[in-house]
Formats: C-alpha cells, sequence, structure tokens
C-alpha cells in the first residue's frame, strides 16, 4: 500500500492491483471536527493501515460509501459502531448485489467482509458546515453514486463516475448520457484543484471536459 499526503487535510491510501487489475483509492480527510473515511476497500484488511494512521486521533470518524459495488463496501464492518453515510439508494443496490459479488469476486477479498449498510442516508445532499465539507448524489457508474467535496483544499472525490484508467475516463454507466453529464455539470459547479476517483490517477477539474469530449466521440 502507498500513503500519500495530498493535501493538508486529505492522504490518500492506495492498495496496488487491488480487483480485476486495478488500484484502489481510500481517501481520508482530517476535517477540523472529524474525520472522514471514503470508501472502505475490499475487507478489514484494506482498512488496517488506516485505523492504524488514526488510532490516536480522538475525533469523531466519519465513513462515506461512494456507491455499492464490493471494492467499497466489503470494509464496512469495521465501523459498525460509526456513522457511515451513502444515498438513499444504496440501501436496495447493496441486496441486490451482494450475492452476486461475493460469487463473481471472492478472491479478491482482503480479510473479514460482511453486509453492513450505511446507517445515514440522504436524497440530493447532505453537509458538515463546521468542516468544510458537502456530500451530494451524482449518478452516473452505479446509479446510487455520490460525490464528495472538501472546500476547504478543494478536493472533489468523484467515486468511480471517472473510468479507471487515463486513457478510458468515460466509465460504464447505468443511467443515460444525459443524467450523467448532468452529474459531471455539477461537478463542475465547485472550486476543484484534485478529482479523486476510485481507481484512476489524481486529476484537475479539466477532466470532466476531457470526459465530455470523450463522450461526443462515442
Amino acid at each position: 500500500m502507498r500513503i500519500e499526503k495530498l493535501t493538508k487535510r486529505t492522504t490518500i491510501f492506495t492498495i496496488f492491483e487491488a480487483c480485476e487489475g486495478f488500484d484502489l483509492h481510500i481517501q481520508l480527510i482530517e476535517g477540523k471536527h472529524r474525520n472522514y473515511v471514503i470508501d472502505t476497500g475490499l475487507g478489514s484488511k484494506s482498512l488496517e493501515p488506516i485505523l492504524t494512521y488514526l488510532k490516536d486521533s480522538e475525533k469523531e470518524l466519519i465513513v462515506i460509501n461512494t456507491h455499492h459495488h464490493y471494492d467499497h463496501i466489503w470494509g464496512n464492518l469495521c465501523f459498525k459502531n460509526h456513522t457511515i453515510i451513502g444515498h438513499r439508494k444504496i440501501l436496495e443496490a447493496i441486496d441486490n448485489d451482494w450475492q452476486r459479488a461475493t460469487t463473481l469476486f471472492i478472491e479478491w477479498k482482503q480479510g473479514e467482509i460482511e453486509k453492513v449498510y450505511p446507517n445515514l442516508v440522504f436524497d440530493d445532499c447532505v453537509s458538515f458546515v463546521d468542516d468544510g465539507i458537502e456530500i451530494f448524489y451524482a449518478p452516473g457508474h452505479a446509479g446510487c453514486d455520490i460525490a464528495i467535496y472538501d472546500a476547504v483544499d478543494q478536493t472533489l472525490n468523484v467515486g468511480d463516475n471517472i473510468g479507471d484508467t487515463p486513457e478510458n475516463l468515460v466509465p460504464d454507466l447505468t443511467c443515460d448520457v444525459d443524467t450523467y453529464k448532468a452529474s459531471l455539470a455539477r461537478y463542475e459547479t465547485y472550486k476543484v484543484r484534485h478529482v479523486i476517483s476510485g481507481h484512476n490517477c489524481i486529476m484537475d477539474a479539466s477532466v470532466f471536459q476531457k470526459i465530455r469530449q470523450a463522450l461526443s466521440n462515442e
């Protein structure tokens, strides 16, 4: 695992070739009042470096699932006693996909896994104003996709709403292209220095225009 301090508040924990040959990024935002872990990886072992990193912190821990896919939720069991946030649609999506995912992708499991749902869900957005954190619905790749914006360090985590490699910026979509473009437009309303996704390299806000261009060429 690589641990990279991206900004004053954000640390990126990267598990190399974690699932289906792709790297997997877990973001930690150390806010003034709370710590925020974005996605929980492939099981309990995925979280060990993060839990070690935070072992002396006395701040409240908030966990966020960007969407329901296995590589983003299998470590939720480590946070049963914490607030886990997701979009309202994620609850049904986890249920519907659990058997398929644990059958097809079990070889990628790291440590223990358990079906643990977010315990705080929302429809459009939820904010932690005192920490400068906004979490909002932005459908595309999975239907229950959310994004996390840190206004202090101007980072935007879009989950898997960016493709997995620099050569393939358009993700697989479960919605129509116009709905996805609306999510891109919403991203572009924020002042962003760093765009973080589940598997691709760290980018800047110009990636959204590149995605638009790629969509127009399809």
